[in-house]
């Protein structure tokens, strides 16, 4: 055989792997618009009266462990249903809350979408819900996707006997992204004088995935949050600030996972970040992907965060 017909094979082999992922990502897709349309809201209330909605996936058996999931800031709970619905196959209890102001919990409950008046609203939220499914549960852990991983960081350390531990899947802990000096101005001076003027989240479509099937998905989304307001940015920089200055007293085993060629979130910074707090902090890199890799990689992540699980669980 020559290097012709070698090339040749190769080229088809590369063809044909390609189109398999094609075929595997619009197989996903179409899954995830089924799971989205089909599933069923539910509501839990907070301590200041708020109604807000979330989503589970239960096991067929009823397990001692619960997961909850918190999403990004542009994002809602929809986007975890893939690994979710993996993750409860695998015998896990996984309940999927939409962020004040996010997803199923904007205009339709009264709360201006993307919007916060203070970063302290997140964690009794959160609170919130946890305390009310604490009693049926031995372990919960919070799983923290981008933006979701500042949040769950965050309780982790405000509460750390209340969860077993953090599983931070692109954690948006320290951001590679950012906005302008004259944005940040205006930002601050909205603070004082304009707290819900709008500005556009520092991410893109793109940003997620360099799969068109999933931008497309990204873009025609009709629960994204393309906008937040300048409030909720201050409270996410205060938020910022007390995790770096308290992350030196994170106690809980964490299970970092790092996409390799992620554009929104600096992957060493947010690396050294976390071993400032703890030497229990385990590290997944999935180097080929971008950002979403719940929607490119759920069987993965899922099965990944199962084996960590079983670890932590073992007697």
């Amino acid at each position: 055989m020559n290097y012709k017909q070698i090339l040749a094979l190769l080229m088809t082999a590369c063809i044909a792997a390609s189109q398999f992922a094609r075929a595997n990502d619009d197989s996903l897709k179409e899954e995830i618009y089924q799971h989205i349309e089909q599933r069923s809201e539910l509501e839990y209330v907070t301590r200041d009266g708020s109604k807000l909605g979330y989503f589970a996936r239960m096991a067929s058996e009823h397990p001692d462990t619960a997961l909850v999931y918190l999403h990004g800031i542009a994002s809602h709970s929809g986007w975890f249903e893939l690994t979710a619905n993996r993750l409860a196959a695998q015998g896990h209890d996984v309940y999927m809350l939409d962020r004040r102001g996010s997803g199923v919990n904007r205009s339709q409950r009264g709360i201006t979408a993307g919007h916060i008046d203070s970063w302290h609203d997140w964690l009794d939220d959160l609170d919130d819900f946890i305390r009310q499914i604490r009693p049926q549960y031995s372990h919960i852990y919070l799983i923290g996707l981008s933006w979701g991983g500042k949040l769950a960081t965050a309780y982790g350390l405000a509460h750390p006997d209340k969860i077993s531990g953090l599983a931070l899947v692109t954690p948006g802990l320290v951001a590679a992204v950012d906005y302008n000096g004259i944005d940040k101005l205006s930002i601050a001076f909205c603070h004082l004088f304009c707290q819900q003027s709008t500005y556009p989240v520092p991410v893109t479509p793109a940003m997620f995935s360099d799969k068109p099937q999933w931008v497309e998905f990204i873009e025609a989304d009709p629960l994204r949050n393309p906008m937040v307001t300048a409030e909720f940015l201050w409270q996410t920089r205060r938020m910022d600030k007390w995790i770096a200055s308290n992350i030196n007293q994170l106690q809980r085993p964490t299970l970092l996972f790092l996409a390799g060629r992620d554009e929104i979130i600096d992957n060493d910074k947010v690396t050294k970040l976390l071993f400032r707090g703890q030497q229990a902090t385990s590290v997944q890199h999935y180097p080929k992907q971008v950002h979403a890799i719940q929607l490119e990689l759920p069987n993965r992540l899922a099965t990944d965060i199962s084996q960590w699980l079983s670890h932590k669980e073992a007697p």
